[in-house]
């Protein structure tokens, strides 16, 4: 049945949020400085009948979706990949900037996050989609949410033609408001005002 092969479908996920300035983003693009301690949350999409916990993309040449490449984290992450020999497809803003990753060999897309038209087919036609993108103007919740409900349907239907995807999402350490000190991976969730909305688009993606 059609629920039968949604659930041999079953997604395994794994949650990690970053707080130290080192971090290695699951072998995918190896390391970069993470300076801002973003919050990193993965989805994996595995094939009907593999193991959820092995390690499939660590050592491929993939075809990765990057959303934010021109930003703070999104650039460190595209330099990652690049020195690993991934192919990289990136949506942009700027038409500017978008020739500069031209040069680079990147496959750059203009576009804005707000409209998944533009960019959801190349998407989907990726191995990997990691969304490092954020805006925090007045729109940004709807944005993001409008930039999660594309990117999560691409990946659905990447992995609906029985090829392994997996779906990353950055979000930041706002969300654990004031710690009082250090925060472990399991500190409760507190955001301040401005990202209150990222728990809930998190647990969008796990759901």
């Amino acid at each position: 049945s059609s629920g039968d092969a949604d659930r041999s479908r079953k997604k395994s996920i794994s949650v990690s949020r970053a707080t130290v300035g080192l971090s290695r983003l699951f072998g995918l693009v190896g390391h970069f400085t993470e300076n801002s301690k973003r919050k990193i949350t993965r989805r994996s999409f595995s094939l009907p009948g593999s193991d959820p916990n092995s390690d499939y993309n660590v050592t491929l040449i993939m075809r990765i979706f990057l959303t934010g490449a021109t930003g703070y984290i999104g650039s460190a992450v595209l330099e990652a990949l690049l020195r690993g020999g991934h192919s990289v497809v990136a949506l942009v803003r700027d038409p500017e900037k978008a020739e500069h990753l031209k040069l680079r060999g990147v496959h750059a897309i203009v576009g804005d996050l707000a409209l998944p038209k533009y960019y959801a087919a190349a998407a989907e036609g990726c191995d990997s989609i990691i969304h490092a993108a954020l805006e925090l103007f007045k729109r940004g919740p709807d944005v993001d949410r409008q930039a999660i409900d594309a990117l999560l349907g691409a990946a659905i239907r990447h992995s609906a033609k029985g090829q392994a995807v997996s779906f990353v999402y950055t979000s930041g350490v706002w969300v654990l408001g004031n710690t009082a000190g250090a925060a472990g991976e399991d500190a409760p969730v507190r955001p301040t005002p401005l990202v209150a909305f990222l728990p809930e688009h998190e647990q969008l993606i796990l759901d």
